[in-house]
C-alpha cells in the first residue's frame, strides 16, 4: 500500500511537468518557426545581375528611308553612359556603303539604357536590325 501511495504522489508532478514541458516547447518552436517581418532596404540591389542596353526613345528618327528589300543589321558598341561607340554592319557590307551617310547620322543621336553588372553600368554591345516594310490597305 504504502509503495502505490508514493508512486502515485510521484506520478502527479512528473506529469505536470512533462505536459510543461511539451507546452513551453511547443510556444518556443512556434515562436522560432514564424518569420520576422520584411524590410526592404533602399541601396538593395536587384537580383537581376546582368542586363543588356535597352534603346530609349529618341527625337530624331531612327528609320533610313533607302533600305532596299533586304535588311540592315548593325552590331553597336555602347559605352557606360548610353552613347554609341563604334559600329560594325553584319549584314553584306558591300551593298550597304550608300547608307553609311544616314547610318552614322542616325547612330550619333542613339542612346540606350546602358547595360549594368551587379548594378553599375558597363559597356556592351547591342544589334539594331532594319527593314524596308511595306504596308498595302
Amino acid at each position: 500500500m504504502q509503495l502505490e501511495n508514493s508512486l502515485e504522489a510521484f506520478m502527479v508532478p512528473a506529469t505536470a511537468g512533462l505536459i510543461c514541458a511539451v507546452l513551453i516547447f511547443g510556444v518556443v518552436l512556434a515562436v522560432l518557426a514564424m518569420p520576422g517581418p520584411l524590410q526592404a532596404n533602399s541601396q538593395d540591389i536587384p537580383l537581376i545581375l546582368n542586363t543588356g542596353p535597352e534603346l530609349e526613345n529618341t527625337a530624331f528618327g531612327t528609320s533610313l528611308s533607302s533600305i532596299n528589300a533586304d535588311s540592315l543589321v548593325i552590331e553597336a558598341y555602347v559605352d557606360p553612359q548610353g552613347r554609341v561607340d563604334d559600329y560594325r554592319i553584319l549584314s553584306d557590307p558591300g551593298a550597304s556603303q550608300q547608307l553609311l551617310p544616314q547610318v552614322k547620322r542616325m547612330l550619333i543621336f542613339t542612346t540606350f539604357r546602358p547595360a549594368t553588372s551587379m548594378g553599375h553600368p558597363i559597356s556592351s554591345h547591342a544589334v539594331l536590325s532594319f527593314s524596308k516594310i511595306n504596308v498595302h490597305g
